[in-house]
């Protein structure tokens, strides 16, 4: 509480004026951070006309995100802090950005275009894919990297293709 007291130019009890306690604030960054990456993703989607373009589109959507927001990201997908867990409804951003994911999986394998499995665990590898890459280079950033959009476009294409049927 203290660095970010400093960080924002107040003193640390003046925190607790705006957040009872470390939770708190937690969860403030959290719906800010996941209802940002909603709106992102949503924009992102838009546009698309097939399941595979929502869902590549997603995919993109989020590692900009993230790698936009290194310091948020690793904070809430990163740290033990954060406390995830599985949405059971909507009623939140945090929920809502899951179950985005869950929607374009079941969108695609409802189309034929990826084999029919449980929406959830082809939603949890997709996740695993893309918070890879923006772990990998939000916590290595002196490592080589491809260009991101070649590699972006490579995993996604190779994810896809093993799901075919």
């Amino acid at each position: 509480m203290r660095a970010i007291a400093a960080r924002v130019g107040i003193t640390p009890t003046a925190i607790y004026d705006h957040f009872k306690d470390k939770e708190a604030l937690l969860a403030a960054i959290a719906i800010g951070f996941f209802g940002d990456l909603v709106d992102a993703i949503a924009a992102a989607i838009a546009p698309e006309k097939t399941p595979e373009g929502r869902f590549k589109a997603m995919g993109r959507a989020y590692v900009k995100f993230g790698l936009h927001h290194p310091q948020e990201y690793r904070l809430l997908f990163m740290s033990p802090s954060a406390r995830l867990r599985r949405p059971s409804e909507r009623v939140d951003p945090m929920t809502d950005a899951y179950r985005m994911l869950e929607d374009a999986v079941a969108a695609l394998m409802e189309a034929g275009f990826i084999r029919k499995k449980e929406p959830r665990t082809v939603a949890e590898a997709s996740w695993a894919m893309v918070h890879g890459l923006v772990a990998l280079r939000i916590t290595h950033t002196t490592f080589d990297f491809s260009d991101l959009d070649d590699v972006l476009e490579t995993a996604l294409a190779m994810h896809l293709d093993a799901l075919k049927p």
